[in-house]
């Protein structure tokens, strides 16, 4: 009677820990899943530039829009002056716009991995609190 009635309280820890652990399994799978996300930042695409980018193909626009006014005002529009100015301006607004698209690629990753990781380690914290349940309510699982 008294090893049924161990086995009986055991199995009653277990589903125990079995119930909170079922708890915490939404925090555990929130972990799982911002891992593959972390990991899929991680290894994802890396930086790319292109001259269809929105910013830049604005700001070389409007320059030389301004760089060909000014040479026309001065009437010089299709001078060797005003195309080398031109060329300038692109290589310069080029140089800058390809920094200024690093810059924003790099915070997007910063930002979207300073989301993901806090999730991450409450899914970690989950996993191990789920783990030493689990353990400790073994430890009263008798088997008869």
């Amino acid at each position: 009677g008294v090893v049924n009635a161990a086995a009986a309280g055991g199995q009653q820890v277990l589903d125990s820990a079995n119930t909170a652990n079922g708890y915490l399994h939404p925090y555990m799978q929130a972990g799982t899943e911002s891992l593959q996300s972390l990991k899929d930042l991680a290894s994802g695409p890396g930086f790319t530039f292109s001259e269809d980018d929105p910013s830049y193909k604005w700001r070389l626009e409007q320059g030389q829009k301004a760089l060909e006014r000014s040479a026309a005002a001065r009437g010089g529009a299709l001078g060797g002056g005003a195309m080398k100015a031109l060329t300038r301006y692109a290589q310069g607004a080029a140089s800058q716009e390809y920094q200024a698209a690093f810059d924003r690629y790099s915070a997007d990753k910063n930002q979207r991995a300073s989301i993901l990781m806090p999730m991450f380690q409450t899914g970690a914290t989950a996993s191990n609190q789920a783990g030493q349940n689990t353990m400790n309510a073994n430890k009263y699982f008798i088997v008869s």
